[in-house]
């Protein structure tokens, strides 16, 4: 073969490999390019995803704090749907579902800033009454209990109107206890139980929250209120010397009050209560005037005079029981994915 055919044939095979690899060469940008372009689309995703569960979680939150927010809490939930905007320009709408008296359900979906991600959380949510249960008589004494011409009436005839955890002495008389189960008598004085729970016991035989939580769920009211507010109400005084109250208007027919008064009390006078007065110490002096629809309950001693007026009303008694508050479910936070 002469060195001219010899020359070409290199060439053609130069040229059929060049060609070769920039064949393979076009072939891996491409799937570069691919490849890049599918990991921008992860990336993408993963960031929408992101964006919306924050969102979604951002819209539980601010549901469960719209209901936890209520002093008191309704019934029946104030509102159906909530929406707002983050500052990354993602957005939420929460709604919610009531299952039934005590159970709700919050739906939040969560939507990415630019609209094209979304995702759907749940989370129930309880209502929990601050009350463990009605108060079982109209007036309820840790420990012996002295009363003036006090008039002191149940809704049923068979009620307890009185029950007390040491001596009751109503108008200079002191009453015996005849042996029977105290909730079948009017006046049940000297029953032991009362008087040997301590403090924690004795406040969870009334309330289903100790007494810090309800100091934090409950609004500080001074001594001198007279608007008629219901819901939970406080007093602390603990450790301060006796209260003395004077003209006290708490409560109205619609809304009653539960005035949780921590400390010792001297003297309440003249004033008109709708709801539970819970006294943690002593109630000693002066209760001239005091008219209260509800209940009493005394947590150490009860020495007064005459002139006060307790009525016990069940249809009130029904609504102390629709004071409380929302809170999440723990365990009831669910991911449903994306939205349909």
């Amino acid at each position: 073969m002469s060195g001219g055919a010899r020359h070409r044939q290199g060439g053609a095979v130069t040229l059929a490999v060049s060609l070769l690899l920039l064949f393979l060469l076009s072939l891996m940008s491409l799937y570069s390019a691919r490849l890049g372009d599918l990991e921008m689309r992860l990336s993408n995703n993963e960031y929408r995803h992101a964006q919306a569960l924050a969102a979604a979680g951002a819209g539980l939150a601010a549901a469960l704090n719209r209901l936890s927010a209520l002093r008191p809490a309704p019934a029946t939930p104030p509102f159906r749907e909530t929406s707002g905007r983050l500052a990354d320009g993602s957005r939420y709408v929460a709604s919610l579902n009531v299952l039934d008296e005590n159970n709700l359900e919050i739906q939040a979906t969560g939507y990415a800033t630019d609209g094209l991600g979304s995702l759907r959380l749940r989370q129930m949510v309880r209502f929990l009454p601050y009350l463990r249960r009605p108060p079982p008589a109209t007036l309820t004494v840790r420990h012996h209990a002295s009363l003036g011409e006090a008039r002191v009436f149940h809704d049923r005839d068979d009620g307890t109107r009185i029950w007390n955890g040491g001596r009751l002495t109503v108008a200079g008389r002191v009453v015996a206890n005849d042996g029977s189960a105290c909730l079948e008598q009017a006046l049940c004085p000297d029953d032991a139980r009362l008087a040997e729970l301590n403090d924690d016991a004795w406040l969870a035989q009334f309330f289903a929250l100790p007494l810090a939580a309800l100091r934090r769920a409950a609004v500080a009211i001074g001594g001198d209120l007279d608007d008629g507010r219901g819901g939970l109400l406080l007093m602390d005084n603990a450790g301060g010397p006796p209260l003395r109250l004077r003209h006290l208007r708490i409560g109205n027919p619609g809304l009653p009050a539960i005035l949780i008064v921590s400390g010792d009390v001297d003297g309440l006078r003249d004033s008109h209560i709708q709801g539970l007065v819970f006294i943690t110490g002593d109630l000693r002096g002066e209760v001239a005037g005091l008219d209260l629809r509800g209940a009493l309950v005394v947590g150490g001693v009860m020495d007064v005079g005459a002139g006060f007026h307790l009525r016990r009303q069940g249809d009130l008694m029904s609504r102390l029981m629709r004071l409380g508050r929302y809170a999440g479910v723990p365990g009831g936070w669910q991911d449903f994915g994306p939205s349909p």
